[in-house]
């Protein structure tokens, strides 16, 4: 907020999010109505859907400017399609005038459009980093415009992807949070706040698994590296004053109400590593945060929840039709390079398909064409081990969820894919081989952005 200009960037106002997998944590509710009437600008900065949500932009005026990547063409797509009129794609390094604010965008290592922003008014500036992978290059680039009064800084190192292969975890990433707080020192800020992450999983487990820092920690290391660095942490709604030295403010929006833990869908009070980490509040405020990382505990089985209500005869009708001949068919003119590697290596694809109450095997060898299923016989030596809730596939083709839906405790797979040489083996490829994830999961999160715009654009014209 700075003058009559009262930005928000990357607005996320419903829980659970991301069709379901994830939550606000610690719990809140937003008013809609009061951000639509505060709101004048909004940033977005890169089309992951905790930070990009069609339901969430369709609550804001269509006359609002909306700032968002060069290049990011589902966002360009979506935006067009909700009937935002000013819309301004930026690339790193550029920079907007807004009555009296100052934008200036950063950049990321991420393999696709994202940014950072700088936002500078009346001789302060605040860098609010959001999940950019930087580089010495990104930061220095950054602090041309000066030293930051206020940053905004990663600090949750996730362990999303590995969520779904083979152990179902990893070990805590220490060159990733590492780097966090050396750009932090880099950066020099006067004032950081731990962000980027103010979400939980609604498979709680998973928050056993995936998430392994907090933000009281990574103030507490920040603090060990600069003892004069003020550190802010930072409640749902909470307001920071740069007029002078940076403080939090007594006071919070009044369009975001926090809620008790146990009056949060899918919340259990009582659940160790029920709920993810977030920026949280001061230490005179409610605690809401139970969090324990603990990747020792096991993986629950698989089950399939059919959360979207499905009859078990349709899914079963339904996955028949989908893994029959068109799955067949679009497997056999996938990338020829990929196919001829799966062939050479004498890949056994193993699929499972978990329903409600049961499970089915179907067996594909990638060395036999033209491809067919096969029932399980014998002994199976899988290369290629894949897990998936029957619901999960069915809502997939439909569109009735994305893809992180899926990759959060819908989707298993095991990997042995590796080449055997003279003086041993080698490593031959990982998920991107995995032949749900290539071919059904491929452009998902599209067509589920497009059905909740098609929605939205219904509901209106009705």
């Amino acid at each position: 907020m700075s003058g009559k200009t009262r930005c928000f960037m990357d607005p996320v106002l419903f829980s659970p999010f991301e069709a379901g997998a994830n939550r606000f944590e610690p719990p809140f509710r937003i008013d809609q109505a009061g951000v639509r009437e505060s709101c004048t600008l909004i940033v977005l900065s890169h089309h992951h859907g905790d930070h990009f949500c069609p339901r969430s932009l369709n609550v804001f005026r269509r006359s609002c400017p909306v700032v968002y990547p060069r290049g990011a063409h589902l966002l360009e797509r979506a935006l067009s399609r909700l009937g935002f009129e000013l819309r301004f794609p930026i690339d790193p390094g550029g920079r907007l005038e807004i009555e009296g604010l100052t934008l200036t965008a950063t950049g990321s290592r991420a393999s696709f459009p994202e940014m950072g922003m700088l936002f500078a008014a009346d001789g302060k500036l605040f860098w609010n980093v959001v999940d950019c992978v930087l580089d010495e290059g990104i930061i220095g680039a950054a602090r041309t415009a000066g030293r930051p009064d206020l940053l905004f800084a990663n600090y949750q190192p996730l362990i999303e992807t590995e969520l779904q292969e083979d152990a179902l975890g990893a070990p805590f990433p220490f060159v990733t949070y590492g780097d966090y707080l050396r750009h932090v020192w880099t950066i020099r800020p006067r004032c950081v706040v731990p962000s980027s992450y103010g979400a939980g999983y609604t498979e709680e487990w998973l928050n056993q698994r995936g998430v392994p820092m907090t933000a009281k920690q990574f103030a507490d290391d920040l603090a060990q590296i600069d003892p004069d660095l003020l550190i802010l942490q930072v409640p749902p709604g909470g307001v920071i004053d740069l007029g002078g030295q940076p403080r939090l403010e007594p006071t919070s929006l009044s369009f975001v109400t926090p809620l008790a833990p146990e009056s949060f869908p899918g919340a259990s009070a009582s659940s160790p590593g029920a709920r993810a980490s977030s920026p949280v509040a001061p230490a005179s405020s409610p605690e809401h945060l139970s969090q324990d990382w603990r990747p020792d505990l096991g993986v629950p089985p698989l089950l399939d929840r059919n959360p979207l209500g499905f009859a078990v005869d349709e899914l079963r009708s339904q996955v028949d039709n989908l893994l029959g001949k068109s799955f067949l068919q679009k497997l056999a003119g996938a990338d020829p390079v990929w196919l001829e590697k799966l062939a050479r290596l004498r890949v056994l694809w193993r699929l499972e398909i978990v329903y409600p109450g049961g499970a089915e095997t179907r067996l594909l060898d990638f060395a036999r064409t033209p491809f067919e299923w096969t029932p399980p016989r014998g002994e199976v030596f899988a290369k290629i081990h894949t897990s998936v809730t029957a619901s999960a596939l069915v809502a997939l083709e439909a569109a009735l969820i994305n893809r992180y839906a899926v990759n959060f405790n819908q989707l298993r797979m095991v990997n042995r894919l590796y080449e055997v040489h003279r003086d041993g083996v080698s490593w031959a490829g990982g998920r991107e081989d995995e032949p749900i994830t290539r071919v059904l999961l491929k452009g998902a999160d599209d067509r589920y952005v497009d059905r909740q715009i098609a929605e939205i654009l219904a509901q209106q014209s009705a």
